[in-house]
């Protein structure tokens, strides 16, 4: 985290020059691997204002995945069912990135 935090202003310089569109952060970092509805509900009642990733990576545990290497295997069947059961919030609603509007329109 500390890494992101120091590329953060180089990253955001490039955002800008290059006029692309990006979230205003991402949350679930630190809990990549681990997310249960109870960090989720937590993550989604402090989230702060603006667009938010919610870092996740949902899959199906299946023979195709088997083949692949990677720690979050497990997980990945987990955080599926998990999003599939979230029920937005008063003040969450879910996106895809193809749905970021430009910086300038995000907020009013």
């Amino acid at each position: 985290m500390r890494m992101l935090r120091l590329l953060e202003p180089t990253f955001r310089r490039i955002v800008a020059k290059e006029g692309f569109t990006t979230t205003d952060g991402a949350i679930g970092v630190l809990a990549t691997g681990s997310l249960d509805s109870t960090t989720v509900s937590s993550l989604l009642r402090n989230l702060p204002e603006g667009t938010w990733e919610l870092v996740t990576h949902p899959g199906y545990n299946d023979t195709d995945l088997a083949r692949v290497r990677t720690r979050l295997r497990a997980s990945r069947e987990i955080e599926r069912k998990l999003l599939l059961a979230i029920a937005p919030q008063d003040r969450v609603e879910f996106i895809s990135f193809a749905q970021l509007a430009p910086e300038e329109t995000r907020h009013p």
